[in-house]
């Protein structure tokens, strides 16, 4: 029995009392009356008046109410208090036992008392908000979380995750959102829409020839902090994952932290400051010591600088070039001249920064055939993303953030994300995961990493069943509920009697949902499980389908949604650079050994600063209409339903 319902049975009771009290005075008191003056007393029992009046023992008791001397020099001995005395004492015996009675637990439900959540109880539980995220209906009744809690919604394809729960929370969202958006249908879907509200709507699109840009190393700030941010972001593109290999990794991040220190620092990387830049550095000459020394010794940069350059270059030969190649191979992604484009500051590149300050909507759009390519950068702008709002807490001004993160599995661990999942909601981000079943998370996070990440939801949602794992999971979440049932048996009596039949009465465990019932579950329906509450069923709202989301369609249609074109870049490096290429190259061609002390170094290197020219665009700005026929998407196709 919950709270609610044990409030109600109290107040139930406490007038029940009133009416027991009322019925037992009136009976002691005819009694007690008849023993005294025998037959004559029942000429005007109090029973009878009952009829006329229920209330009339109690003004019966009100009129011969005693005082204090009377109370003193009878005691216990006067007739009208020893009566309300006696109704009182058994009144209360006779309340304390039905409540007893009614709100023990039944000694039936022996292998457990699982059931559905009532209607009644979804305000209880939080479901019945007038915000939230939305998840459904019960009738007329909007089916709501309103809790900071993080969302787990699990389904097969075509079981309506996407329009029962990602496209209507996009559009209703208060606040600002990251969606991870696989070939572009929440783009198509929703922008229009969220452009209308009023929000700045950015479309990171790896892979297309129209996108806004993000670059990692706008994320760094100035001052005291800006140490630990290189190290952060050290650590996200060289992760240690391998407690028992990690000096290799850890040396890279050394390294890394150093390299990137310098291209934020240099005078001549002042319009290039990117990790491409950052990767071109290790192909400048056959000689990465010569290179490092460099940099190292560059006009203006800092003692951090120097002191990380210098501890690599200390490192014996062979270990240091183990170290550049771990390094380098987890930088060949940025060595793309796609990712490179894409990960250029310019006045087309998302503020991150401004996600609290203002409304903003950032779609990453990604087709899967290229997954494998973009996966490093859409997990690093996530995982920077998430660090960057997990910093501090909200301020009462300042925009919720969502993480719609459809497919998550599809990008592998998200480590960030997944760590913070405990510590998010605290800071008003709310992350919800998307995922096709149970089996998929297992594949990429292992089951104790699974176990992990439900621990952090508390709200998941089950569209449909298609996996063994995820009929377990949620056979096991809904519990079991006792079944009685009874047998009839014969026994057979000695000496021709007749046999003697008998019945017995059996209880047995039951699961609240048997596995054959969910992988036949109604596809209109979609299964809540919420901590600390009974699971819940209620109605599919399809944005496709809904009025309410249609007509939000219909009213943004006339919204200009422009995406800029991604800009071509060079193949920039610094002039000292420049120089160790152009000078080994000539030695090369003339044939002559290569003497590293005679190559150009850096004493006046700042002869020779040039100004970047000017990037050539590769495309024009295009409208959302536009872009979406270039994404190969069109209104009805490949559309989850």
């Amino acid at each position: 029995m919950n709270s609610r319902h044990r409030y109600l049975l109290i107040v139930l009771l406490g007038i029940g009392s009133l009416v027991i009290w009322n019925i037992l005075y009136s009976l002691i008191y005819d009694a007690r009356r008849l023993s005294i003056y025998g037959k004559a007393a029942l000429k005007d029992a109090l029973t009878t008046e009952l009829e006329a009046s229920f209330f009339a023992p109690a003004l019966n008791f009100y009129e011969h109410l005693p005082t204090l001397s009377e109370i003193l020099n009878y005691g216990l001995k006067h007739f009208y208090l020893t009566t309300a005395l006696m109704s009182l004492a058994m009144t209360v015996g006779i309340i304390v036992a039905l409540y007893v009675l009614l709100t023990r637990k039944r000694q039936d439900d022996i292998h457990g008392n699982a059931r559905l959540m009532l209607k009644a109880e979804l305000r209880e539980h939080g479901l019945k908000t007038k915000g939230g995220l939305f998840l459904g209906k019960t009738g007329n009744i909007d089916v709501r979380d309103e809790d900071q809690s993080h969302v787990m919604v699990i389904g097969p394809p075509s079981s309506g995750k996407t329009e029962c729960f990602v496209i209507p929370n996009l559009i209703e969202w208060e606040g600002s959102f990251i969606a991870l958006d696989f070939k572009g249908t929440l783009f198509e879907r929703t922008a229009k829409i969220r452009k209308k509200r009023g929000d700045e709507v950015y479309l990171f699109g790896p892979g297309y020839e129209n996108s806004h840009t993000y670059n990692p190393l706008d994320m760094i700030r100035t001052g005291v902090t800006r140490i630990t941010d290189i190290q952060a972001l050290a650590s996200l593109l060289v992760p240690v994952l391998d407690e028992k290999n990690s000096h290799w990794n850890n040396s890279a991040q050394m390294l890394l932290t150093g390299m990137i220190s310098y291209v934020l620092e240099s005078v001549e990387c002042a319009n290039n400051r990117t990790l491409g830049t950052v990767g071109r550095l290790f192909s400048v000459s056959d000689s990465f010591h010569d290179t490092l020394k460099s940099m190292r010794d560059e006009i203006g940069v800092s003692s951090f600088t120097y002191s990380r350059l210098t501890e690599f270059l200390a490192i014996p030969q062979e270990e240091a070039g183990s170290i550049r190649s771990t390094l380098n191979t987890h930088l060949k992604p940025w060595q793309n001249p796609s990712i490179e484009a894409l990960t250029q500051s310019g006045e087309n590149s998302i503020q991150i920064e401004q996600l609290r300050e203002k409304a903003m909507s950032v779609y990453l759009v990604i087709d899967t055939g290229q997954i494998e390519i973009f996966a490093p950068l859409l997990k690093l702008f996530l995982e920077q993303v998430n660090s960057f709002v997990n910093r501090a807490y909200r301020k009462p001004e300042e925009n919720k953030i969502l993480f719609m993160i459809d497919e998550f599995y599809q990008l592998g661990k998200i480590n960030s994300i997944i760590k913070q999942l405990p510590f998010a909601r605290d800071r008003d981000i709310r992350i919800c995961l998307v995922s096709q079943g149970v089996a998929q998370i297992d594949e990429k996070f292992t089951r104790a990493g699974r176990e992990s990440i439900l621990a952090s939801c508390v709200l998941q949602l089950f569209c449909s069943f298609n996996d063994e794992p995820t009929v377990e999971l949620v056979t096991k979440k809904a519990g079991q509920k006792t079944v009685h049932y009874k047998t009839n048996s014969r026994q057979m009596e000695p000496f021709g009697k007749p046999s003697r039949r008998t019945e017995s009465e059996h209880a047995m465990a039951q699961p609240l949902f048997r596995s054959n019932e969910l992988y036949a579950w109604d596809r209109n329906k979609l299964l809540i499980l919420k901590v600390n509450a009974q699971p819940y069923v209620c109605n599919k709202v399809l944005a496709d389908k809904a009025k309410i989301y249609v007509k939000a369609v219909q009213k943004a249609n006339h919204q200009l949604v422009e995406v800029p074109p991604l800009i071509e870049t060079i193949d920039f490096l610094p002039s000292w650079a420049t120089r160790i290429r152009k000078k080994t190259a000539n030695y090369m061609a003339e044939g002559k050994a290569l003497d590293n002390e005679k190559l150009p170094g850096q004493k006046d290197y700042q002869k020779f600063l040039q100004r970047i020219p000017p990037k050539k665009k590769i495309n024009k700005v295009v409208t959302h209409d536009a872009l979406m026929s270039k994404l190969n998407i069109v209104v009805g196709e490949e559309k989850e339903q």
